[in-house]
C-alpha cells in the first residue's frame, strides 16, 4: 500500500471508500431514475427530472461499470454522425439530431467511407460484440 494511501486512511480518509461511496450514489440515482421513468441518461442525483450539470465523473463511471475503453463524450457524438452518414442518413436529420445550427457543422464530423470498408468494420465490430 502506498505510503500516500496509508497516510490518508491514517487520518481516517479512504479513498477507496469514498469512491465505493459515490459509486452506490450513483447507482441509486440510475435505479431511482428507471423506477421514476426518467428521460435523462444521467439524471440529477436526488432529482432525476433534471439532468446533471457535468456529466464527467458518471460517463466514465459508466464506461468502467459497461467494462468499455476509455472515450469521451464527444467522440460518441462523433461516431454518430459518421455512421449516420454512412449508411445514408438524411444529414438534415443528422443536423437535427446532433443539435447544429448548421449544416456545415455536420458535415465537418464525417469521414465517408466506401462501402467495403464498412462492410469490414461492422465485420470486425460484429466479432467483437458478438
Amino acid at each position: 500500500m502506498a505510503w500516500n494511501l496509508r497516510h490518508k486512511i491514517a487520518q481516517g480518509q479512504d479513498p477507496r471508500i469514498e469512491k465505493q461511496e459515490q459509486q452506490q450514489k450513483e447507482q441509486a440515482a440510475l435505479d431511482e431514475a428507471k423506477v421514476l421513468g426518467s428521460k435523462y441518461v444521467f439524471p440529477g442525483v436526488g432529482n432525476t427530472r433534471r439532468p446533471i450539470n457535468n456529466i464527467r465523473k458518471p460517463f466514465e463511471w459508466a464506461l468502467e461499470y459497461a467494462k468499455l475503453p476509455h472515450m469521451r463524450i464527444h467522440d460518441l457524438r462523433h461516431s454518430f454522425i459518421s455512421m449516420g452518414a454512412n449508411i445514408g442518413e438524411n444529414m438534415a436529420a443528422m443536423k437535427e439530431a446532433a443539435g447544429h445550427s448548421r449544416i456545415t457543422t455536420t458535415e465537418g464530423y464525417t469521414h465517408i467511407m466506401d462501402s467495403s470498408t464498412y462492410r469490414a468494420i461492422n465485420n470486425v465490430a460484429n466479432a467483437i460484440c458478438g
